[in-house]
């Protein structure tokens, strides 16, 4: 079961994670590539940051609309079973690597700017959190407000279920830019 306080604390987590771990990183290793291959650190946070920028300028409009044309009742949401086995791929304890749709590549290590990305990442986690803090103080039933899936089109989902999947695809990644970093 998800909540809204479940969706806000996860998404402020991710911005304290970020932080706490790049805290020994120097400009050198975050635009750095990975001897075995690979993303490096900065490339990590670009592909999170444009995943998070296509859900999110999908999600945001929804919200937007007059307050009588939402869904009330908000949380706790359950997702149904396909999204929970997305939530499920997408998340630190799947093992397998997967591969991202194009859209999705990170910048090329020119574009790599540490304090702009760093931000950028930071903006969205504080975008996410509104939209949870939202459906909170409206009483939005975030299982019934659906959108498209900005890559798969025809695919409607929940915005309880994007919340879950991008809080789980945020931890995977803060977990790969941790196994980045030499000991």
């Amino acid at each position: 079961m998800y909540t809204n306080k479940n969706f806000i604390e996860g998404f402020q987590k991710a911005k304290d994670d970020l932080e706490d771990i790049l805290r020994t990183v120097d400009d050198d290793l975050f635009v750095s590539q990975p001897v075995d291959g690979g993303w490096g650190i900065g490339e990590v946070v670009s592909h999170i940051n444009k995943v998070t920028d296509l859900y999110l300028n999908q999600m945001e409009p929804e919200l937007n609309q007059p307050m009588d044309k939402l869904s009330k009742g908000s949380g706790p949401y359950s997702l149904p079973w396909t999204m929970r086995q997305f939530v499920k791929v997408v998340s630190p304890d799947y093992k397998p690597k997967i591969g991202t749709f194009p859209v999705f590549y990170p910048d090329k290590k020119i574009d790599l700017d540490r304090n702009k990305l760093v931000s950028r990442f930071n903006n969205n986690m504080d975008r996410f959190i509104s939209v949870a803090q939202k459906a909170e103080d409206e009483d939005l039933n975030l299982d019934k407000i659906k959108v498209r899936n900005p890559v798969v089109k025809f695919l409607k989902m929940s915005l309880s279920a994007c919340l879950a999947i991008h809080e789980a695809h945020t931890q995977r990644h803060l977990g790969q830019i941790k196994r980045l970093i030499p000991n």
